[in-house]
Parts: structure tokens; C-alpha cells; sequence
């Protein structure tokens, strides 16, 4: 039981930090200035909160191209 809620924290961290990852590549290829940061930081963030955690993080990167930040 505790390794599978292990493997599941690092799975969820992994795959948002993918997720982040491709988001990067589509907003270089589109011109975007700005990027999400990759760091133990958003991986503790989506690991622990999951989908929810990386909706954070794409609403923080909205944020900053909207406001200008």
C-alpha cells in the first residue's frame, strides 16, 4: 500500500512535469517570451495536488503573458 501511494506521487509529478515541459515547446514555437519553470518546486506542487497543481501552474504562466509580467 505505501509503495503504491509513493509510486503514484512520483508518477503524477513526472507526467505534469511532461506536461509542463511541451507547454514550453508550443509557447517557443509560437513566439512566447515567458516559460513555466521546471524545478523541485512544481514537481512538489503537481505531485501533491496532481491535475489541479498543473492547472495552477498554467494559470500563473497565463497570468504573467496577460498582465505582462
Amino acid at each position: 500500500m505505501k509503495g503504491d501511494k509513493i509510486l503514484n506521487f512520483i508518477l503524477r509529478g513526472s507526467v505534469s512535469l511532461v506536461g509542463i515541459y511541451m507547454l514550453n515547446m508550443i509557447l517557443a514555437e509560437r513566439g512566447y517570451e515567458g516559460f513555466a519553470a521546471i524545478n523541485i518546486a512544481t514537481f512538489l506542487l503537481c505531485a501533491f495536488f496532481g491535475f489541479p497543481g498543473f492547472l495552477l501552474i498554467l494559470f500563473v504562466v497565463f497570468l504573467r503573458f496577460s498582465l505582462g509580467f
